[in-house]
């Protein structure tokens, strides 16, 4: 499962406190993945979603890979993909959701392994404008559990492109690094 959704068992046991052996799943054990579902649209293909989501090509295809409706070549409207979200071996973003619009004070959640609980975020809009500046929130707990994190994302300045990065990630405590970064592509509504 971790191998198909681009995880590690250890990521997947510590978002679900149903899993007590992350080499043994029972048949039938429901357990939460780091997945979404993208709902195909007319004039969709691979590529496409996956440029817009900010994917690779080759994830969108593997988490697909032994579902008998899906295939490489044909995609058709209303056809629902398993979309990998966006992680790094420590943090999962569930919310927002790549390519979704966000605005100011839209929410941000996930789950993340964080020395003292501490996740950093910012958003930076395709023409390098930073319209959030870095800043935090907490887990609610730190490594090495995983746990929730939420918070919502106020803006600094009105974003300067349709497009950008959601950027979420912590830091070393050692030299102040940035570490487990993850982008999540996001749209704004500009005028």
């Amino acid at each position: 499962m971790a191998q198909r959704f681009f995880t590690t068992p250890d990521l997947l046991a510590g978002i679900n406190a149903t899993i007590q052996n992350p080499t043994f799943l029972y048949q039938n054990q429901q357990i939460q993945v780091p997945a979404a579902v993208y709902e195909v649209e007319v004039g969709d293909s691979f590529s496409l979603i996956a440029e817009q989501l900010g994917i690779t090509v080759s994830s969108l295809i593997q988490a697909n890979a032994n579902r008998v409706t899906v295939s490489e070549d044909v995609l058709y409207p209303g056809m629902r993909l398993i979309v990998p979200l966006p992680l790094a071996t420590n943090i999962v973003i569930t919310e927002p959701f790549a390519g979704n619009v966000i605005f100011d004070r839209s929410g941000i959640s996930g789950y993340a392994r964080a020395f003292e609980a501490n996740v950093l975020y910012r958003v930076v809009d395709d023409n390098g404008v930073g319209v959030t500046g870095e800043r935090f929130t907490t887990a609610e707990f730190g490594a090495p559990a995983f746990s929730r994190f939420h918070d919502v994302i106020p803006f600094d300045q009105q974003p300067t492109a349709s497009t950008g990065v959601l950027e979420v990630y912590t830091r070393s405590a050692a030299d102040g690094s940035v570490q487990d970064l993850v982008r999540v592509r996001v749209k704004f509504n500009i005028s």
